[in-house]
């Protein structure tokens, strides 16, 4: 069976700021314009959008590094010229199209806030947004911090008050994605001293 295919031409990033006024700058969600080709068989002939939208639903909340984060919406799906094209004895057809793509991005060194949902003495995990996990292994979470087995929380020695626990929200930054056969996540520090429990914006 002959599959579809996609290959990301020329990314150029707009302006994000047209779906959320409210964005803070730095904000992980980018909109970026997409040129690309996309190959489709025979079977999609007279139904080629069908085609673009099953490809693209496919590659959603996949890590994607040619465009820097994850996919989450595209829209604006423009086919240049109106048709697709043939070469040589190939069977698949070839178009040329545009198209908006709403992306998570997290370039390393971002400053960011999550909401712990794992804690244990090697590490914690969190959720940023709701939906993208973080990983903070021990040795990047500042020395201030220590873990108490008995709460199974993290403990500042500055601030009785600072505790690193289930449902608290932290600061920190993004050190780099990975992303293992499709399960992708966020590896972040805590280490800068400005970064931790989230009293107040930083």
């Amino acid at each position: 069976t002959t599959m579809a295919s996609l290959s990301f031409g020329r990314i150029r990033a707009a302006s994000v700021s047209s779906l959320a006024d409210d964005s803070p700058s730095g904000s992980p969600f980018r909109l970026l314009t997409l040129n690309s080709t996309v190959c489709l068989p025979p079977a999609y002939i007279g139904r080629s959008m069908q085609g673009f939208e099953e490809l693209l639903n496919a590659r959603l909340l996949r890590y994607d590094p040619r465009l820097g984060g994850v996919p989450l919406t595209y829209s604006d799906i423009k086919i240049k010229g109106n048709a697709g094209r043939v070469f040589n004895e190939l069977p698949e057809l070839i178009y040329e199209v545009s198209m908006k793509c709403l992306v998570f991005a997290t370039p390393s060194g971002m400053r960011m806030k999550g909401t712990i949902n794992e804690v244990t003495a090697g590490h914690i995990t969190l959720l940023v947004c709701g939906a993208f996990q973080v990983s903070i292994a021990k040795d990047q979470i500042n020395e201030r911090y220590t873990f108490d087995v008995s709460s199974t929380a993290w403990k500042s020695s500055s601030n009785s008050a600072e505790t690193i626990k289930i449902g608290v929200e932290v600061w920190f930054k993004v050190l780099k994605v990975h992303d293992k056969a499709g399960a992708w996540f966020i590896e972040g520090s805590m280490i800068d001293d400005n970064l931790g429990v989230a009293q107040s914006p930083i």
